[in-house]
């Protein structure tokens, strides 16, 4: 049967987070919100609904997409997370989403909601994800005009972070492995690398040894606007 949105959500900016807004809320009533945090000065929202098959027509509204522009802030410019030590945590744009409390309905009535996986909620902007299949030799990884140093089939998971981030063009990386044992990967495993610093989307590394398998997992995304301090 076809759902219907219900629920919250929230948004947090630069550490700071929003309280509960409602999954339909007025573009004014989540520019309030944000205003309230003391990492934004001023800003500008704007609301787009989906809906099928055209907008003019809709009378249950599928989802909504909030478009934040920001006016004044006490750190101006870009918005992106610039890592400039390995103890920092932030990561990516600095908006974020959390669409815990989002629900879909069976009802036109809004009453019987539940939370089973058919909500979801994301910023526009995301980190790329990509997916390496270790063959059985040494392999270097390729990203662009640079190469890293020969990666052992044998490499600590640590080890391995290092070589990609101290590629010139990408920044840092985070590298995980589910089935991965003594914290090191081995011929056949699945390994993952997040691209934590580097802006949008990126062609898919190249590896060395012809046995391994590269796969886009998740296709960065970049912010539309991207802030200028003057």
């Amino acid at each position: 049967p076809p759902y219907h949105l219900s629920g919250t959500f929230s948004l947090e900016f630069d550490g700071q987070r929003t309280g509960q807004l409602p999954y339909n809320a007025a573009p004014e009533v989540v520019r309030d919100e944000l205003k309230k945090l003391c990492t934004i000065d001023d800003l500008f929202v704007s609301r787009f609904i989906h809906c099928l098959p055209k907008v003019e027509d809709c009378m249950i509204p599928e989802g909504y997409t909030f478009m934040v522009t920001f006016i004044a802030l006490p750190y101006p410019g870009d918005q992106h997370y610039r890592p400039i030590s390995k103890l920092g945590l932030g990561y990516s744009h600095k908006l974020s989403v959390d669409g815990s409390f989002l629900r879909e309905c069976s009802d036109l009535e809004l009453s019987l909601c539940s939370n089973s996986g058919f909500t979801t909620a994301y910023v526009g902007s995301t980190q790329e994800t990509q997916q390496i299949v270790t063959g059985t030799s040494p392999f270097t990884i390729t990203v662009g005009d640079y190469t890293s140093p020969l990666i052992s089939v044998t490499e600590s998971i640590r080890d391995l972070e290092e070589k990609l981030s101290g590629l010139g063009n990408i920044g840092d990386v985070a590298v995980g492995c589910m089935s991965c044992t003594n914290n090191a990967i081995s011929a056949g495993e699945t390994i993952f690398i997040s691209f934590l610093s580097h802006r949008g989307d990126l062609h898919r590394v190249s590896v060395s040894d012809p046995n391994a398998i590269v796969t886009e997992v998740i296709s960065g995304a970049s912010q539309p606007v991207i802030g200028r301090s003057t």
